[in-house]
């Protein structure tokens, strides 16, 4: 068995993923039906074929795996789990992480080497997945609050 086998974890009971999309993963936690279990069986493939780790010190768990993989599935409902075929590998740390260096800016021709808070990065060539937990977390939770104590906005509602 290679090394990229000893991190796979088996995938959960479907009433422990109903569990957590229900307190954790609000844009999936009000489908039923046929569309609730499509869902359900999309979470749990991409919970048993990819591999999950936590950077050194934090402690991955069940939860964790299953609100990630849960907010994974809902844009490939209706797709095929081929658009995550390069993504192999899902590393979760505590929170973000400061990165810096030369990048492009907000327009064309500008550059900019402000530190800045990343909270998730994707690796070229089929590299690991880096994610921030507690913003992962909170944006499950709550997609489409901002996290400033100066936001009044509520959530854009879809008609």
């Amino acid at each position: 068995m290679g090394w990229f086998q000893r991190n796979r974890i088996p995938a959960p009971d479907p009433g422990e993923i109903d569990a957590v999309v229900a307190v954790d993963v609000a844009l999936a936690a009000n489908l039923v039906g046929d569309r609730a279990e499509q869902h359900r069986a999309v979470t749990s493939s991409l919970i048993a074929t990819k591999r999950w780790e936590a950077v050194r010190g934090f402690e991955l768990t069940p939860a964790m795996v299953i609100t990630v993989a849960a907010n994974a599935a809902i844009p490939v409902l209706d797709l095929d789990l081929w658009l995550y075929r390069n993504v192999h590998w899902i590393v979760l740390r505590p929170s973000t992480v400061p990165s810096g260096g030369l990048r492009s800016g907000p327009s064309p021709g500008v550059v900019s080497d402000e530190p800045i808070e990343a909270t998730g990065q994707a690796m070229a060539a089929s590299g690991p997945i880096s994610i921030a937990w507690d913003t992962a977390l909170a944006d499950s939770r709550s997609p489409g609050v901002a996290e400033t104590s100066s936001s009044t906005s509520s959530p854009t509602s879809w008609t």
